[in-house]
């Protein structure tokens, strides 16, 4: 995935909280805050469709690609080493593809715990 993707969201990530946290320290203040509040809250909105836009349309389009990548790298895997014959017949090559199978099934199990199933 573009690191340059993940950054530009993390700059609109710390530029949403930063909204909102103006939006709730006028609220500790007085009513007659409320245009400034509106104006920070409109903007909020508008980098926030932005943000989503960006998440929706590219991060996560990409983000599943890469796990269907991962899935199909695993199935193909399977499907060829499906009996001990497939297997001692390209040993070598097995144990290269198995390491590989097992680091791409890793990093696949870990993003998922870490990130998704996190919520």
């Amino acid at each position: 995935m573009a690191n340059n993707i993940i950054s530009t969201m993390i700059v609109q990530h710390r530029q949403l909280q930063k909204q909102i946290t103006q939006a709730i320290e006028l609220s500790k203040q007085d009513k007659s805050k409320a245009q400034e509040i509106l104006t920070i809250l409109q903007q909020f909105k508008k980098n926030l469709i932005e943000h989503l836009k960006l998440e929706n349309e590219t991060f996560y389009v990409q983000l599943l690609q890469k796990m269907k990548d991962i899935e199909k790298t695993v199935a193909g895997f399977l499907g060829k080493y499906n009996n001990t014959e497939a297997i001692s017949n390209s040993f070598a090559e097995f144990a290269q593809q198995v390491a590989q199978v097992a680091q791409a099934l890793t990093l696949r199990i870990e993003s998922e715990e870490s990130g998704v199933y996190s919520y």
